[in-house]
């Protein structure tokens, strides 16, 4: 064994002999601190199976994160979009103006088909009422999406309204 590591468990063991819970948090902080792979930047936790990225992307909500940056991105290209928010009575009922399943925003631009898209958080589930949908007006020549936060940050939000979907002479 060499000096410097017996001195090192000399110290160690003199630490825990003094002051367990305070040895237990240095050495804990020292192991943190010499960590290869420190945990997910976002939420702290070792993630198996998902990025960080991924992890990000499940914290967002499509209310105050993803739906402005949608707008910005169809603005920017010169699409009109449209919202049908629900509407709050006196008495706690919700109503909406638009049949059950209809998607959150319509876009509109000359020279294009509509593009008809469903936000979703990123593990958010399809209701079949809006898939169904999605269906009839893709089988009308629409264009249709579901976008989740992926989407956005993969570039795919941006190609929609970029290429839009031109209508043929």
């Amino acid at each position: 064994m060499t000096p410097d590591l017996s001195l090192l468990i000399r110290s160690s063991v003199k630490a825990i002999e003094e002051d367990p819970k305070e040895a237990r948090q240095r050495f804990h902080e020292a192991a943190v601190r010499n960590d290869p792979n420190p945990g997910c930047p976002h939420c702290g936790k070792r993630h198996r199976k998902i990025t960080a990225d991924q992890c990000l992307d499940r914290s967002r909500s499509e209310k105050t994160w993803l739906t402005p940056r949608v707008l910005y991105r169809a603005r920017k290209h010169g699409w009109k979009g449209a919202h049908c928010a629900p509407a709050y009575l006196p008495n706690g009922q919700v109503i909406t103006p638009m049949s059950k399943g209809w998607p959150d925003w319509s876009f509109f631009k000359a020279g294009h088909r509509p593009v008809f898209l469903e936000l979703k958080k990123e593990l958010g589930e399809v209701e079949p009422e809006q898939l169904e949908w999605l269906r009839l007006m893709a089988a009308c020549g629409c264009a249709v999406g579901i976008i989740r936060p992926s989407d956005l940050r993969e570039g795919r939000v941006e190609a929609i309204f970029r290429q839009g979907s031109p209508l043929q002479d």
